[in-house]
């Protein structure tokens, strides 16, 4: 409860510092939209103030409670002199609409507390390493005291970027603040950070709709409809919280200015000193907000111009004392603000060559109409008719939305102003092919197009009317949406960046739990998935920890030309200290990382190597392996004994043995970003139940620590969900000394053990590989009703995959030949997943391609083999197959087996051994409808008796 208290408390705690500054320099403090905008005002002051103070050299938490008692001081002596009255029955309606946003997006923290992960961003690791940093040092201060070095603090890594690269820093230093002031870490209190911020956007649009207190009904209807706004909530989920603080300074910043063509009843001082504070805190805090704000004051005030005269010459000069304040506030940080505007605009309006290399679809396919409006959701296409209802319905508001700004923006209202330059920007996107720009447009124009809509359908007036139900009507439907965003976050597959249920194992709770009970001594984690190793970093702090990830290359920014010269201007001193690390850093990669090419052994193909940059790990006595990668990967399952409860396990390096360590490559790297993946995110396993896989690409690499001399690979893999119509098992090899090729025969899936292999040695370091034999292809996607419009060459899913891995793990040749096969299959896919048994070509569901085999024990007792399934009837009447069944590779039986039932028995001698059974099929049928699986029988029974 507390956790879900945090919100109320932030956005309270701000609307009162804001309402402060209101009564001291606007003349209309007692308005509802005042205090509407008061939680901006609030927040971009304090922002200002921490920046200030940073940038004089003083860590956050030095000054962090002192600053926060001295404005709720502050607040305290102004509201007592001034008796503000605030206007509690008006206030009321706006109050339950932002509780019940709260309570929509922000459900789970009621659930899962501090431990809610949401849909897990590199962002919120990012941005948390750099609130962290900057709670202990002063802003230019740098990684002086070398716990880099010593990998016991890696939040000085993000200096680099937010000092060497003029990166927007307004979100990290108020988010330092925060955590100081609750005292937690800054990852715990991300999500109800970004939620606080979520209300301050729900409020801004009401008081952008609401010019006049006629307008009280339509402010009411933006604020509802930004509450169910799906897409607003997904980036809040998705823990973009300076985009969301972002578009909140905007909406705010535009109500003020855009009373400045009012000059004569208000108070010109107050306001610019306002707006300046708006403006300063958004060049700290999300620049790419003001090339909007300009455009749209421009627009603004043009069309005011020719609507009524203007006081230019008041008004020119009133723009220009607010450039001064702003230049005032922010002095030696505006280059770098407008270094960061050019470089936003660069990427933002980049275009994309090939529509089907796109990470970011959504608005080139018919859905993207849809889920604009929250009708759909980024991650999946409705089946028809529904889908192509929604798309339809998307359209329609669309083009209601269009006429509504265009009419609106001529009669100078606000919101609609804003919209319209997003549109144009929109229209340019999407001749341009800027994907990226186009997919953050969508979000950003949620307030302003719907704050447009809830003015056109309200009129011009509070009385009711009917014509609102259509738009209730569409925000009801938007909490479907809404909702799948919200459960997915909380309890469902990661669909980001994000940890296998993360939040509902409590992994960070459990992981910091086992650390605790760790001995003192050097960390080494084996974390496959970027985004934990930052988790867990932020909870190793001041302690050595060495990650399999390479954390220092992710948060090392080189700073590009224009970004040094700025910094070596503006602050020489800092420039020399980024330069000495800069030089640090790099003789520490020199000695810390070992960066070689694993030779491929093949001496037939193109590829000769693979290029990679391992850590080196000092396995010392004290040294403890913190494994959690059966947990969160495919990796290491066999012989996992992770902690009870805590999806980890930490053992001493020396009790560790033949442990596989994914190893990001040139041809093979984590799924983000890249086409080369290696591996994909968890997900379901559709066949056994509580399990997960992962799509793999064509090239995996493994660096092992402690390997025997004789060891196997343990590899299960499946293509039977391929939906290609051939569902065939990949060549795949095993690569150490030599290139061995795994025994995968047939389709279907398989559990196949490598014939024993050395490690390939690079400078004392041993490495494994895997190569799929086969580049991963993508899934063809079906695609029915309006989804075939347009946009057909732009894929569903965009992964590059060669099928689904179960497991990677290593084992020594004694523990594989002390394995104890069963000696029967009859329930299928239960039997399958027993990890004794070795075999190749069957369906999990037991349909049996061409070719296939399985290990079994005979036993004492055993007398015959016997084998039983069914050839069905799907198109010829008169299929015909041959089945030849062959036992350690000589042949027992060959015979016709026509469609229907069949049975076969054939005598065997007893064994202690695992016999390796092998079945063949002269011919295949196709099944039928969506299935088009190749088979050539169903498997009732295999087995000695």
């Amino acid at each position: 409860m507390l956790a879900f208290s945090l919100p109320i408390f932030l956005f309270c705690f701000w609307a009162v510092i804001g309402y402060t500054l209101l009564v001291l320099l606007d003349s209309r403090k007692q308005t509802l939209q005042n205090l509407l905008v008061a939680p901006v005002i609030g927040f971009s002051f304090l922002t200002l103030l921490i920046f200030t103070l940073s940038r004089a050299g003083l860590p956050v938490s030095a000054f962090a409670n002192q600053l926060t008692i001295a404005l709720l001081l502050m607040a305290a002596i102004i509201c007592f002199r001034a008796r503000p009255k605030i206007p509690i029955r008006a206030l009321t309606p706006f109050a339950v609409i932002l509780l019940l946003a709260l309570v929509l997006s922000g459900w789970p923290l009621l659930r899962y507390g501090y431990g809610w992960l949401g849909l897990a961003n590199n962002d919120m690791v990012t941005s948390s390493f750099a609130a962290q940093y900057f709670m202990r040092f002063g802003f230019f201060d740098g990684p002086a005291d070398g716990a880099f070095l010593r990998d016991t603090d890696y939040s000085q890594y993000l200096w680099t970027l937010y000092v060497g690269a003029l990166h927007r820093v307004g979100n990290e230093l108020l988010l330092s603040w925060f955590a100081v002031v609750a005292g937690a870490r800054p990852d715990e209190l991300y999500m109800p950070f970004g939620l606080a911020l979520h209300l301050c956007l729900i409020s801004a649009t009401g008081s952008l709709v609401m010019r006049s207190p006629k307008y009280r009904l339509a402010a009411l209807l933006s604020c509802a409809l930004m509450a169910s706004s799906a897409i607003s909530t997904e980036a809040v989920l998705n823990q973009l919280s300076s985009q969301v603080g972002g578009l909140a300074l905007l909406a705010t910043s535009a109500v003020l200015l855009f009373r400045s063509t009012q000059l004569k009843q208000s108070a010109p001082g107050g306001r610019a000193g306002l707006i300046a504070i708006l403006v300063a805190a958004t060049a700290i805090y999300y620049p790419e907000m003001l090339p909007f704000l300009a455009l749209s004051a421009i627009l603004f005030f043009l069309l005011a111009a020719v609507r009524s005269p203007i006081n230019w010459k008041g008004t020119l000069a009133f723009l220009g004392i607010v450039l001064f304040i702003v230049a005032v506030l922010i002095n030696t940080h505006l280059p770098a603000a407008f270094q960061h505007i050019l470089g936003a605009l660069a990427g933002g309006g980049s275009a994309r060559d090939a529509l089907s290399e796109t990470y970011f679809p959504y608005y080139y396919l018919p859905n993207g109409l849809a889920i604009l409006w929250s009708l759909q959701t980024y991650h999946q296409v409705l089946p028809d008719p529904v889908g192509s209802i929604t798309i339809v319905f998307g359209a329609l508001l669309l083009m209601f939305a269009g006429a509504t700004v265009l009419q609106q923006t001529r009669r100078g209202y606000p919101a609609a102003t804003i919209a319209a330059i997003m549109l144009v920007l929109a229209i340019v996107f999407v001749y341009k092919r800027s994907d990226f720009g186009l997919f953050k447009l969508g979000m950003y124009m949620q307030p302003f197009m719907l704050g447009s809509i809830a003015v056109a359908v309200c009129g011009y007036g509070n009385k009711f009317r009917w014509s609102i139900a259509p738009v209730l009507a569409l925000a009801l439907a938007s909490l479907f949406a809404q909702y799948f965003y919200t459960k997915l976050s909380a309890d469902e597959k990661p669909i980001s960046l994000g940890i296998w249920k993360g939040s509902k194992s409590e992994i960070k709770a459990n992981f910091k739990r086992l650390i605790d009970a760790v001995p003192p001594g050097k960390l080494i984690l084996d974390t496959p998935i970027a985004f934990l190793s930052g988790l867990q970093a932020l909870q190793l702090l001041d302690r050595e920890a060495i990650f399999s990830q390479d954390l220092p290359a992710r948060g090392f920014q080189q700073p590009s030309p224009l970004q040094s010269a700025i910094l070596a201007v503006t602050n020489p001193t800092a420039f020399g200290v980024f330069d000495n690390f800069r030089k640090s850093y790099a003789e520490f990669r020199q000695t810390a990382y070992l960066s070689g090419t694993f030779k491929l052994k093949n001496a037939t193909g193109p590829l000769l190597g693979n290029k990679f940059a391992a850590r080196r790990f000092a396995l010392t006595p004290d040294t403890f392996l913190v494994d959690g990668s059966s947990e969160q990967s495919i990796f290491n399952r066999r012989w996992a004994k992770l902690a009870p409860g805590s999806g980890f396990n930490a053992l001493p390096i020396q009790d560790v043995k033949n442990h596989l360590v994914f190893i990001d490559s040139q041809l093979g790297t984590q799924y983000y970003g890249n086409r080369d993946a290696a591996f994909y995110q968890l997900e379901p396993d559709l066949f056994f139940a509580s399990s997960t896989m992962t799509a793999l690409g064509q090239h995996l690499l493994f660096q092992v620590v402690n390997p025997s001399t004789s060891m196997r690979v343990a590899f299960s893999f499946t293509a039977s969900l391929n939906a290609n119509g051939d569902n065939r098992l990949p060549p795949a090899s095993v690569i150490g000394d030599e290139r061995q090729i795994l025994p995968l025969v047939g389709r279907g899936s398989a559990r196949v053990f490598s014939e024993p292999i050395t490690s390939q040695g690079i400078e004392g370091t041993p490495f494994l590989a895997i190569d799929m034999g086969v580049v991963g292809s993508r899934f063809n996607s079906q695609r029915s009703g309006l989804m075939q419009l347009y946009g057909t060459e732009v894929p569903l899913d965009r992964r590059r995959l060669v099928g689904f891995g179960r497991e990677i793990s290593l084992i020594s040749d004694a523990e594989y030949r002390s394995l104890v096969a069963p000696s029967e299959l009859h329930i299928f896919p239960g039997d399958l997943a027993n990890p004794a048994l070795e075999y190749s070509g069957i369906y999990e569901d037991g349909w049996i391609s061409e070719s296939a085999y399985l290990k079994l024990k005979s036993g004492q007792g055993a007398k015959s083999l016997r084998i039983e399934g069914m050839i069905p009837l799907i198109d010829d009447p008169l299929f015909l197959n041959e089945l030849v069944i062959s036992v350690d590779g000589v042949e027992v039986y060959r015979g016709k087996a026509g469609l229907g039932e069949f049975k076969v028995a054939v005598p065997v001698s007893a064994s202690e051994r695992n016999l390796r059974v092998a079945l063949t099929f002269s011919a295949l049928q196709v099944l039928p409808g969506s299935d088009r699986r190749p088979v050539a029988a169903l498997i009732r029974y295999v087995g000695f008796n």
